[in-house]
Parts: C-alpha cells; structure tokens; sequence
C-alpha cells in the first residue's frame, strides 16, 4: 500500500496516464496529474496541476513545485510523437518532441531526486512507448 506517499503523474488526464493515476489511488497514494491546461480533469481523488511539457518555462515553473512539495514518485509519462518515417519529421517538431519526451522528465526527475535522497526512500518510472524501438 501506498498510503502516505505522494505521487505525481504527467500526463495523468487520459489514457496510459489516467489508469497510472487510478491504480495509485487505489493504493492509497496522495496522487497529483497533471495535464498541458491550465484547467484539467484528473480522477476523482486526485489533484490536478498544470504542466506544459512543450514550453521550457513551464517545466521549470513545475520543476520549482516538485522541489517544494518532494514526492515520493514521479511517474514520466506525459509525451508526444509523431507518426511519419524519421527522415520527414520537420526540425522544429524533432525539437518539440525532444523537449516533451526527454528534457522534461530529466528535468523533474532532477527536481524530485534531492527529496527522495534524504528520504532514502522514492521511486521515478518513465513511460515510453513502441516508438523508442521501432521507426519507419
């Protein structure tokens, strides 16, 4: 069980997210979801902050409130892609892609890691999809 450990889930409004969050709650987990919105809709239960994973600012902004409310997981999950062979994708949405896949869960997992070090205890899970093995 998890009860009293704080969770936070990016991307946790639908899908692969939505059932993280879920399942967390059931185990008794305080859960945080977040979403790109200012305004979003989490499982009942839960608590929802917005976290634009596409803008450099806001993952800083919600890297300052990982540091102040050090949960006790972090679930990277939030992410894009888009379907097309590797050759065709425009630069700027290789950069896009990049800065929601990559350099936001390194972000936050940098920002949750000094609380989780002096609670010797806490557990950071990066969601991935088929697309980091297959390409066309």
């Amino acid at each position: 069980m998890l009860k009293g450990r704080l969770a936070v889930v990016t991307g946790g409004t639908r899908g692969i997210g939505r059932a993280i969050v879920e399942g967390l709650l059931a185990q008794g987990a305080d859960v945080i979801g977040t979403g790109r919105s200012a305004a979003g809709e989490v499982p009942k239960g839960a608590r929802y902050e917005a976290a634009d994973c596409e803008s450099a600012e806001a993952v800083e902004a919600f890297a300052g409130i990982l540091k102040q409310i050090k949960p006790d997981i972090l679930i990277n999950n939030a992410g894009i892609n888009k379907n097309q062979p590797f050759t065709e994708i425009d630069p700027a949405l290789f950069v896009r892609i990049q800065q929601v896949n990559v350099v936001a869960p390194r972000r936050f997992s940098q920002a949750v890691l000094p609380g989780m070090r002096a609670r010797k205890w806490g557990r950071i899970v990066s969601v991935s999809s088929i697309f980091g093995k297959i390409s066309k």
